[in-house]
C-alpha cells in the first residue's frame, strides 16, 4: 500500500541486507558473432540465448558490510556517474540506443553536479572514497 512504508525503506532494506550477506555480482555477455542474426542497430530482436549464450565475463564478491555509511552514500550521491563507457573500450555498448545513452549519462550528471554544487569524481582509488576500506558490519 503506497505511503505504509518511510521514504527509506529501501535504504533501511540494503542496510540490513548487507550488513548480513556477501554481495556477489556476476557480469555476463553475449558475444556478437554475425551481424545478420544479432541485430546491434535494432532492440527489438532479441538474440538467441541458444545459439548465443550469455559468457560470465567477470564475478565481483563484496564481503558484508555496512554499506550505508553516511560519509561514504553521501560522496556516492554527491560525486559519482556510473557510465558503461568508462570500461574497456571492447565491452562498450553498441548501437543507436546506446549512442544516445553515451549522450544523455554526462549530459544529466553535469546538470545534478552542477544543481547540487558539486564536481564529478572518476575514482581511480578506493583511498578517495571517504571510509572506502573494508568495515565490519
Amino acid at each position: 500500500m503506497p505511503g505504509s512504508h518511510p521514504d527509506h525503506i529501501l535504504s533501511d532494506w540494503l542496510t540490513e541486507f548487507y550488513g548480513k550477506h556477501d554481495a556477489e555480482y556476476v557480469f555476463q555477455v553475449q558475444l556478437c558473432e554475425n551481424l545478420e542474426d544479432q541485430l546491434v542497430e535494432y532492440a527489438g530482436k532479441i538474440w538467441d540465448s541458444e545459439k548465443d549464450p550469455w559468457q560470465t565475463a567477470a564475478k565481483v564478491v563484496i564481503p558484508k558490510r555496512d554499506s550505508m555509511i553516511p560519509a561514504r552514500k553521501t560522496f556516492w550521491e554527491d560525486h559519482i556517474r556510473l557510465d558503461p563507457w568508462h570500461g574497456l573500450m571492447s565491452f562498450q555498448p553498441l548501437g543507436s540506443l546506446n549512442r544516445l545513452r553515451r549522450v544523455i549519462y554526462p549530459t544529466s550528471a553535469a546538470l545534478h553536479h552542477k544543481m547540487n554544487e558539486r564536481r564529478e569524481i572518476n575514482v581511480t582509488s578506493i583511498d578517495q572514497i571517504p571510509d572506502g576500506g573494508y568495515v565490519e558490519a
